[in-house]
């Protein structure tokens, strides 16, 4: 009895931890960037032909990808979710508050003229930027910032509540600590980096005339994806054949590669979490077998004084339940001691409460699916085995 509780505790222990992960995983791999994966190619560019200046290349290179086969937009932004490019961060906060104190950390994107069309961003309310909002801008000059700005929904939920965000005006942690209008709000956009910020989608989107060295997004018709890429490389070519595209991707590539290993471990934690329940259950109906055998005369005698069959089934399963349940107890204080052992070395994140309850119940279950076997047959013996001497 004594080994199987402590099969029990440690199965639920580490099962407990790998259902939390897992759970992590799932959400980490499942996550919505904003953009439309399907018909999004990004393409990144070094080097500008003799005699012209950055930002004439640029509007060059724009207008022949726009004029490419198979594309229906084209824009450039400074960075793209996913891509680990130009991950900039800073304060937030509603006009009016001190940014040193409840101040929110957001990304920060930089788009063009047509970014939202090519992104295939949904805004969820305002308006998208017009003409004389994109001016010069660079992140690292001392010219001031755009005066209007797009936020996500989640930043607006979190600066302004339930409130309309648009037409309000936030604070921003740039040289001077400028203010900005917000003219739109748009559903969701992550940051081009999940490791190094984090994935609530705080982001703020300025406008700007330029973006030096930014990335070239084209979205291609509906299942066009493969054409437009290609027509969008040869565009480039024939503007700057001695230029170097570093890279040239549809975004769908972009997001199987950068969540190529997430979807490993959750295959690894699912064969675990499996492996691990399945060796309990084994060892329940092991353990139960031999119990059986060990109890046939006792068992005998009960059905002799009149014990019914379903009366053998709910002793074992009872029994069961009773043990399983002491070993699921144990369990749970090791997966909170475990859990605090992977937060220290592994720096996962803290175990939910509610995941103790949801172990132990799955537990639970396991025992008196796996114990249910071994009580059947118990409750097939013969009142008459105590007649054959055992």
């Amino acid at each position: 009895m004594f080994l199987i509780i402590m099969e029990v505790a440690l199965a639920s222990s580490v099962v407990i931890n790998t259902l939390h992960l897992l759970s992590e995983y799932i959400d980490h791999v499942s996550i919505q960037t904003g953009i439309e994966t399907n018909e999004v190619a990004w393409l990144q560019s070094s080097g500008i032909a003799s005699g012209t200046t950055p930002a004439a290349a640029a509007d060059a290179d724009l207008a022949a990808l726009r004029r490419a086969p198979s594309v229906i937009h084209a824009a450039m932004v400074s960075a793209l979710p996913l891509t680990n490019t130009s991950a900039y961060s800073f304060k937030v906060a509603p006009a009016g508050q001190d940014l040193a104190s409840g101040a929110t950390s957001s990304g920060m994107y930089f788009w063009g003229r047509g970014a939202m069309s090519a992104l295939g961003v949904r805004l969820v309310s305002g308006r998208d930027f017009v003409d004389q909002e994109y001016v010069e801008y660079s992140f690292f000059g001392t010219t001031p910032p755009p005066a209007s700005v797009l936020i996500t929904r989640a930043l607006a939920t979190r600066l302004f509540g339930a409130d309309n965000a648009v037409g309000k005006r936030i604070r921003l942690q740039l040289n001077g600590d400028p203010t900005a209008i917000v003219v739109g709000v748009i559903d969701r956009l992550v940051s081009p980096s999940l490791h190094y910020q984090a994935k609530d989608g705080f982001n703020v989107v300025f406008p700007v005339q330029h973006v030096p060295g930014g990335i070239f997004i084209v979205r291609a018709r509906v299942d066009q994806g493969d054409a437009a890429l290609s027509s969008a490389k040869a565009a480039l070519y024939a503007i700057n054949p001695s230029r170097i595209l570093t890279h040239a991707e549809q975004f769908k590539v972009t997001e199987s590669d950068y969540f190529r290993g997430d979807r490993s471990m959750v295959w690894t934690l699912s064969l675990l979490t499996g492996c691990l329940a399945l060796l309990t259950a084994v060892g329940i109906v092991s353990i139960s077998n031999y119990w059986v055998v060990q109890r046939r005369r006792s068992i005998g005698i009960r059905r002799a004084l009149g014990a019914r069959r379903s009366e053998i089934v709910q002793y074992f399963l009872v029994e069961n339940l009773v043990i399983v349940l002491a070993g699921t107890l144990l369990g749970l204080m090791g997966a909170a001691g475990l859990n605090v052992a992977m937060m220290h070395w592994f720096e996962v994140s803290r175990l939910p409460v509610s995941w103790l309850p949801i172990g132990l119940i799955l537990l639970l279950a396991i025992g008196q699916i796996a114990v249910l076997m071994p009580a059947l047959q118990a409750s097939k013996i013969c009142p008459s085995v105590i007649s054959g001497g055992e």
